[in-house]
């Protein structure tokens, strides 16, 4: 499966894998994680109602320092996977520009994308959540969602999809 990163959640860090006599950080052992959060200020709140990390294993490059470098990257994967009570979604290799994407791999915001209804029909096509996250207390929500080509999503905000150029991905309302 090929997927196209268009976003990603708000939470994201280093898991660091060490040498377990010297402690050292060994950047092959080591791995990058995101997922969805509410950030409210300085913080950013894990409230999950459906459990989702996307992985990258640092030894994949040693330019990665950051998930906004790998935005609008396309990376083979094996899919969403179910590790340890939760999804994984392992970002392998990243392949060309010419290899069509299977799906693209954006995060939703209530803030800038409006809020889903998920007991309603909030999704046509190819869609499916990654990982969702909300607060009750102020109401917002972010998912991380996999929408294959002619995927909709349904917000209060209105319907959006990804729209493809040859050069650029968005997400975009219908």
């Amino acid at each position: 499966m090929i997927v196209r990163c268009l976003s990603f959640g708000s939470a994201s860090w280093l898991r660091p894998g060490t040498d377990s006599k010297t402690g050292a950080i060994i950047r092959t052992r080591s791995a990058f994680l995101n997922t969805s959060a509410i950030v409210r200020g300085t913080r950013e709140i894990w409230a999950h109602e459906t459990p989702g990390f996307v992985r990258v294993n640092a030894a994949m490059s040693s330019q990665i320092s950051t998930f906004a470098e790998l935005i609008d990257g396309k990376f083979a994967t094996n899919g969403i996977e179910t590790y340890k009570e939760s999804n994984r979604l392992l970002l392998k290799a990243r392949v060309g520009n010419s290899v069509a994407t299977d799906a693209f791999l954006v995060c939703l915001r209530s803030d800038a994308e409006g809020t889903i209804d998920f007991k309603s029909s909030w999704r046509r096509g190819p869609v499916r959540i990654f990982s969702k996250s909300f607060h009750k207390g102020s109401g917002s929500q972010e998912s991380l969602l996999l929408i294959g080509p002619g995927g909709i999503v349904t917000t209060d905000l209105g319907e959006w999809e990804v729209e493809c150029s040859s050069k650029k991905a968005i997400l975009a309302l219908k």
